[in-house]
């Protein structure tokens, strides 16, 4: 069983968040995501030093930590295979084309998505795609 994981998920192992475990035990099994996830990850990092969350150094490690988990523990799909029907998705549920991405990738391969964004889990709920909110 593959798991797909979203920004949210990622930038709670890299930012050690709450319930970053379950993401960490996902990453055995190579989950799989889109590219866009690593950006939205990185950037989640930079905001999260800027708003003085955490300091330089651990900006630092949460990055190295990101690109790792990218390099030998994700799979990626392609995001262009997906873009049409995660429109549908976008407008017709109110979420941003970015959550779509994941919820539609999580329909294309039938399997579940972990995420800690409640508006998407309601968003593939309504769609019967089964969402791991954690």
């Amino acid at each position: 069983m593959v798991t797909v994981i979203d920004a949210s998920a990622l930038v709670a192992l890299c930012l050690r968040e709450k319930g970053y475990e379950r993401v960490l035990s996902e990453l055995r099994v190579l989950p799989t995501t889109v590219e866009l996830c690593v950006k939205e990850a990185a950037n989640a990092i930079v905001v999260a030093t800027q708003r003085g969350l955490i300091n330089n150094t651990q900006a630092t490690l949460s990055f190295k930590a990101l690109k790792e988990a990218s390099q030998y523990n994700l799979n990626f799909y392609p995001e262009l295979e997906l873009l049409d029907s995660a429109f549908d998705i976008a407008i017709a549920s109110g979420v941003t084309i970015y959550d779509a991405l994941y919820i539609a990738l999580a329909r294309r391969i039938e399997d579940k998505l972990l995420t800690r964004d409640r508006k998407q889990k309601q968003a593939a709920d309504k769609l019967k795609i089964k969402t791991e909110l954690f």
